[in-house]
């Protein structure tokens, strides 16, 4: 009978797939850009976002694609690399400072030789460390992403 109940318990974890908690801010950043660099499927970026960023990501998303020519606009944008092509290289991560709960890092990298740098807050969760908001610093893309997701961007 126990080795029933474990045999179920792992065919639970498997059938759920891999859990998503990251221990260190560093982990959850590596995470998000692995896929990047050809290391790991992309997948939904909302695993990685805190439920509050979540929340008004998903919340826009229903509004503009209920309201408008330009829901493609938005679920295709990828905050992480500014855009919807993505061809990075020249990565770099610094090394998150933390205090408490909270914790921020720049992202730095070249998209199809256009040079960006983003400024990635998180804040750790009962589920481990999640994006609390992106704000893209470079030169021209000037963007915090709750901001473009709660001002609709896209003039509706």
């Amino acid at each position: 009978m126990r080795h029933a109940r474990l045999a179920f318990a792992i065919l639970l974890s498997t059938l759920a797939g891999p859990a998503l908690a990251f221990d260190t801010p560093k982990a959850l950043l590596e995470a998000i850009y692995q896929p990047y660099q050809g290391q790991a499927e992309r997948g939904d970026i909302g695993r990685f976002l805190s439920a509050r960023l979540e929340d008004i990501r998903q919340n826009q998303t229903s509004t503009v694609a209920a309201s408008a020519d330009h829901s493609d606009d938005l679920a295709n944008f990828d905050p992480f690399v500014q855009g919807d092509a993505f061809f990075p290289f020249d990565l770099l991560i610094a090394e998150p400072a933390v205090l408490g709960d909270r914790a921020i890092a720049t992202v730095s990298f070249r998209n199809f030789g256009a040079p960006s740098l983003m400024s990635i807050a998180m804040v750790r969760e009962s589920d481990g460390w999640k994006v609390d908001d992106i704000a893209s610093m470079g030169e021209g893309e000037n963007w915090l992403y709750s901001w473009l997701l709660t001002v609709d961007p896209f003039g509706n």
